[in-house]
C-alpha cells in the first residue's frame, strides 16, 4: 500500500528578526514553530550560548549557516572547524551564501566541489543559496552544479530571489519543478516582484504562488523544512513589534493555503 508523504514543516530564519535577533527563540517557540536556521556560532561561547537558547526554548536547527571565502584557497582550514560545530547541533544541512565571485569560474568550481567534498565526510549537504552569478535561475545552477560534480553541492531554492535578481525572469515555480532533487533547502519569501527591488515582507504579501511551490515541491519528493525568510524593505524603520508581526501574518499566510 502506497504511503502518505511526510507533511513539509515549517521553520523560521532567525536572521528574519534583524535587529532585534535576541527576541527570536522565544518568538518562534511561542508561535509553535519548532524548527529554526541561522548562523553557525563563530566560538565556544556563542555556540554554549546557542544551544542552551534551543534547549529552553524547545528548537531544532534544522539548517545553519556556514561562511566560505572563495577567495581564499585553503578550503579545509575554513570548513573543519565549521564542519565540528555542525556536529554539536546535529545538524546536516548547511547554508552557503556569497556574493559574485572574481575568481574563474572553474577554479570556483574547483574550491565548491573540495567544500563538498569535507562535507560529506561530516554527512552534511551544503545548500548553495539562489544568489548570482552562480546560482540565481535554474539553467545557471545546473551549469554550476555540473561543474561542481558532487553531491553533495546542491541548491536552497529562494522563489523571491529568481524575481529580484533576473531582469527577465523566468517562472520561480517552474525553476523549482527543473531543478528537482538539486532541491536541498527552500526560503519561504515574498516579494511584489521587480529586478532589484528590494521589498522581501511577510508571506502572502507579494506575488510568489506558495500553494505552487508546495505542490511543486511535494512532486519533486522534497523532505525538508520549509525555511520563512523575511528580509524586510529597503530604507524602512524595524521596529519588534514590526518583525514579530511579520513572522505571525505569515503562519497565517500559511494556515490559509492549508499548510499550517
Amino acid at each position: 500500500m502506497p504511503t502518505t508523504p511526510r507533511p513539509l514543516e515549517t521553520a523560521i530564519r532567525l536572521a528574519s528578526y534583524r535587529p532585534f535577533e535576541d527576541l527570536a527563540a522565544a518568538h518562534v517557540a511561542a508561535c509553535g514553530v519548532r524548527l529554526v536556521e541561522f548562523h553557525l556560532p563563530r566560538d565556544d561561547g556563542e555556540q554554549a550560548a546557542r544551544l542552551d537558547a534551543l534547549q529552553r526554548h524547545g528548537l531544532v536547527a534544522t539548517s545553519l549557516q556556514g561562511r566560505l571565502d572563495l577567495a581564499n584557497p585553503d578550503v579545509p582550514a575554513q570548513f573543519r572547524p565549521q564542519l565540528g560545530r555542525m556536529q554539536a547541533f546535529d545538524c546536516t544541512r548547511m547554508l552557503l551564501a556569497f556574493p559574485p565571485p572574481t575568481l574563474p569560474v572553474d577554479e570556483t568550481c574547483r574550491r565548491l566541489r573540495a567544500a563538498a567534498e569535507l562535507a560529506a565526510d561530516h554527512g552534511v549537504t551544503l545548500m548553495l543559496e539562489t544568489h548570482p552569478d552562480l546560482f540565481h535561475n535554474t539553467a545557471v545552477a545546473r551549469a554550476t552544479l555540473a561543474r561542481i560534480d558532487h553531491p553533495s553541492a546542491r541548491v536552497n531554492f529562494d522563489p523571491a530571489n529568481i524575481l529580484f535578481y533576473n531582469e527577465s525572469p523566468p517562472d520561480p515555480v517552474e525553476d523549482l519543478r527543473t531543478l528537482g532533487q538539486a532541491v536541498a533547502g527552500i526560503h519561504m519569501k515574498d516579494t511584489p516582484g521587480g529586478f532589484g527591488v528590494r521589498h522581501f515582507a511577510e508571506l502572502g504579501s507579494g506575488v510568489v504562488d506558495f500553494p505552487r511551490v508546495y505542490q511543486t515541491l511535494e512532486t519533486i519528493g522534497y523532505d525538508g523544512p520549509c525555511t520563512i525568510e523575511i528580509e524586510g524593505i529597503a530604507d524602512e524603520d524595524r521596529t519588534p513589534d514590526l518583525v514579530r508581526a511579520r513572522i505571525e501574518r505569515s503562519l497565517e499566510h500559511l494556515a490559509t493555503i492549508g499548510r499550517r
